[in-house]
């Protein structure tokens, strides 16, 4: 999941493109076309995945709604997307990849504001990432216990601290292609953090407490 070709790395893809348009000073007709562009690229390069294919979706929305000068609605875009998925291939109604992407972008959209008016006393550097975190995996926890009768105890600090290290990572290496006098460092750099990354899921997965088992 942490790894995996999904929407925050569509999202950092778009931003670093986003970047680069308003350095050149492109138009939002012309910065709509060079991102739509990049995001699928990303996508393709990627594998296409469910996770980006929805993201590289939600997004090309947003682009669409920016040249016609009309606020994205995301549920609604959330939504269209889930049931043209499952128009165009049904079985996907029990495939855990789609269920996991949806419903933990649902959760995003509909639980973590929420999660964090509750917080809202506590410092945002703490209260947003744990909104996040939170309203992703409450959303999802039903369909994990559906699928593996495990509680995942663990994922909570997985989302909570590797999360960010790995979107740093991707941060860091798309820079490193971005500025070929430096790139070589920042790339070493990037594969320094995704193997801190890896090192961390392995010994939280190996933890007696990362799964507590549920009965049917």
């Amino acid at each position: 999941h942490i790894l995996s070709g999904s929407g925050s790395h569509v999202a950092r893809v778009a931003a670093a493109g986003g970047w680069l348009c308003r350095q050149a000073g492109l138009a939002v007709r012309s910065s709509a076309i060079v991102l739509s562009l990049l995001i699928w690229g990303y996508v393709f390069f990627s594998g296409l995945v469910v996770p980006a294919i929805r993201s590289a979706l939600m997004g090309s929305f947003v682009l669409i709604g920016n040249i016609l000068e009309r606020p994205p609605d995301s549920i609604a875009g959330l939504t269209l997307l889930a049931s043209l998925f499952l128009a165009v291939t049904p079985s996907l109604a029990v495939d855990m990849s789609f269920l996991l992407s949806f419903g933990s972008t649902a959760g995003l959209l509909l639980l973590a504001p929420r999660v964090a008016e509750r917080l809202s006393a506590w410092p945002s550097f703490l209260a947003q990432p744990l909104a996040v975190a939170l309203g992703s995996q409450l959303a999802v926890t039903p369909l994990i216990l559906a699928f593996s009768h495990q509680l995942p105890l663990s994922s909570l600090a997985a989302n909570l601290f590797f999360t960010p290290m790995a979107e740093l990572a991707m941060t860091v290496a798309l820079a490193g292609l971005l500025l070929p006098v430096v790139g070589q460092g920042l790339l070493v750099t990037a594969s320094l953090l995704l193997g801190g990354v890896e090192r961390g899921l392995a010994w939280l997965s190996c933890h007696p407490f990362a799964a507590l088992p549920v009965r049917q």
